[in-house]
């Protein structure tokens, strides 16, 4: 069963959307940088990118920008994926099919997702 591991939002201020999610819901700040801010409730990764200036994003709406499933296999999960309608968008530089850590999809809405292994959630999706 996938587990949901990895939501971002892309937003015109970093610091004052961390500091309401802190706040609001003691959320655990896990990592900050120039352009983006990581918050944790223990399980979820909860990523906040600049939209002005983080590489992902730049200038793009502000809002949900993309999640991320925690899979037992990588490869199974692609095939069901493109066997659903989702398409193929990126993988992580070197991967191949089979060998893949991580790879990005579109849903049939055009809204990206990711799916990752164990291994990628651990060292990416940081969780508290």
């Amino acid at each position: 069963m996938a587990k949901l591991r990895h939501i971002v939002i892309a937003v015109d201020d970093i610091d004052a959307t961390a500091k309401f999610y802190k706040r609001t819901f003691d959320l655990v700040e896990t990592e900050r940088g120039k352009t983006r801010v990581r918050l944790s409730d223990g399980t979820i990764d909860f990523t906040i990118i600049d939209v002005k200036i983080h590489g992902n994003s730049l200038g793009g709406p502000r809002g949900l920008h993309h999640f991320g499933f925690e899979v037992d296999d990588v490869t199974a999960t692609a095939d069901q994926v493109l066997a659903n309608g989702g398409t193929y968008h990126d993988r992580l530089p070197g991967e191949t099919r089979g060998t893949a850590r991580q790879v990005k999809f579109k849903d049939p809405s055009g809204i990206y997702f990711e799916v990752g292994n164990a291994d990628h959630a651990r060292a990416n999706w940081a969780q508290g």
